[in-house]
C-alpha cells in the first residue's frame, strides 16, 4: 500500500531580531519588516481558506510586550558577546508593539493562534547562532529555557525548533531533550545546503561560500538537488534523540529582476509537491514571513498558486498537510 504524501510548511518568524546586524532604520529592507503584519495576515487567510497546517518558529523576544518583560524573561546565562553589535540585548527598543512593531509581535502571535492547524515552535529566544564564536551549550540551554517560559504566557508548549540560519551542530541538537524539545528542522539534501560555516564558526573559502550560494539560487528554479523529498525510511527515529523533520525547498520571494523566472520557480515547487504526492513522501517548504513584506501581492499570488496545486494533489492522491510536530508523531508510530 502506498504511503500518504505530506506537505509541511515552516516559517522562521523573527522580524528585526533576525537581521539586526545588517538592517538598520535607514536600510531599504526595513520596509519588509514593517510590512510583515500584512504579509502574515495574508498567509493566514490563505492557510485557513485551504485548511493548511503550518509550523511558525518564533523568536522568543517577539512574545514580549515591553522592554521590562524582556528583562524579566531574558536568559540567566547569556553569551559572552565580543562585539556589542552582535548583542541583541543592547538594541534600543520602543515601549510596546504599537510603538515598535519590529521587536514586539504579541498581537500577531495571538492572530496565528486563532487559525486552526498552526503549530508554534521556537526559533530560540534571541535568534541564537550556534556556530558563533561566543556560543556555548550552557548559554544555548538557558536561551531555550527563556523561549519556553515566555511562550507559556500564551498557553503554548514548545515541542519543535528551527535553528537560526539553519546552524545545525550535533552537540546542540543532542541537548534539546533537556528542555523537552524533541523535533527540529534539518537541512535540505544537496551539496549547496551544507558546509556554509565550519563547526567553530570560521568561514569556508570565499569561492566555496559563493559556489554554495549560487547553487541554492539555481536550485530555486532548477532541480539541482533533485526532488528533495523525504521518505520515512530516510528519517530514522532513534529513541531518546530529537526527530529530524528536514526541509526540502526555500520559497524565494518575488524579485522584479527575476520576474521572467516566476513560472519556472512555481513549476519547480509544483513538481516537488507532485513527486511527494505520487511517491508517498514528504515535501517541506520554508521561508520567513518578512520575505513576503515587499511585493506582497505577487508573493501571495505565488503562495495561493502553490497551495491550489497542493489541493489538487490532496484531491487526486490523498496528500495531507501537517505541522512538524504532527509529522514527527507519525514517524514515531511508523
Amino acid at each position: 500500500m502506498m504511503r500518504q504524501g505530506t506537505l509541511i510548511i515552516s516559517l522562521d518568524f523573527e522580524l528585526h531580531w533576525g537581521v539586526f546586524q545588517s538592517v538598520n532604520e535607514s536600510s531599504p529592507y526595513m520596509q519588509n519588516l514593517l510590512n510583515t503584519p500584512e504579509a502574515i495576515s495574508g498567509m493566514l487567510e490563505i492557510f485557513e481558506k485551504r485548511n493548511i497546517s503550518a509550523t511558525w518558529a518564533i523568536v522568543g523576544l517577539l512574545f514580549a510586550e515591553s522592554p521590562a518583560m524582556i528583562r524579566k524573561f531574558e536568559p540567566s546565562v547569556k553569551p559572552a558577546y565580543k562585539n556589542p553589535c552582535e548583542n541583541p540585548y543592547l538594541l534600543p527598543l520602543g515601549r510596546n508593539e504599537s510603538d515598535d512593531p519590529i521587536h514586539f509581535a504579541g498581537s500577531l502571535i495571538r492572530k496565528i493562534l486563532t487559525v486552526p492547524g498552526q503549530e508554534i515552535a521556537t526559533h530560540t529566544f534571541s535568534h541564537f547562532f550556534c556556530r558563533a564564536e561566543w556560543a556555548t551549550v550552557e548559554a544555548f540551554l538557558s536561551d531555550i529555557e527563556s523561549a519556553r517560559e515566555i511562550a507559556e504566557l500564551y498557553g503554548i508548549k514548545i515541542n519543535s525548533i528551527v535553528f537560526p540560519k539553519n546552524q545545525l551542530i550535533k552537540e546542540y541538537i543532542d541537548v534539546l531533550p533537556q528542555k523537552n524539545i524533541n523535533i527540529f528542522r534539518g537541512a535540505e539534501k544537496g551539496w549547496m545546503y551544507t558546509g556554509i560555516r565550519t563547526l567553530h564558526g570560521s568561514k569556508l573559502s570565499k569561492s566555496r561560500h559563493y559556489l554554495n550560494k549560487f547553487g541554492r539560487l539555481l536550485d530555486t528554479y532548477f532541480p539541482l538537488s533533485g526532488s528533495n523529498t523525504w521518505s520515512t525510511y530516510e528519517l530514522e527515529v532513534q529513541r531518546g534523540q530529537p526527530i529530524n523533520v528536514p526541509a526540502s525547498h526555500f520559497v524565494r520571494p518575488y524579485s522584479p529582476k527575476l520576474k521572467y523566472l516566476e513560472t519556472i520557480k512555481y513549476q519547480r515547487i509544483a513538481n516537488q509537491i507532485e513527486h511527494a504526492a505520487k511517491s508517498g513522501k514528504m515535501v517541506h517548504l520554508r521561508w520567513h514571513p518578512h520575505n513576503f513584506g515587499s511585493h506582497t501581492d505577487e508573493n501571495m499570488k505565488l503562495l495561493s498558486k502553490i497551495l491550489d496545486y497542493f489541493e489538487n494533489c490532496r484531491s487526486k492522491y490523498g496528500m495531507r498537510s501537517l505541522t512538524m510536530q504532527e509529522y514527527a508523531g507519525l514517524l514515531i508510530m511508523d
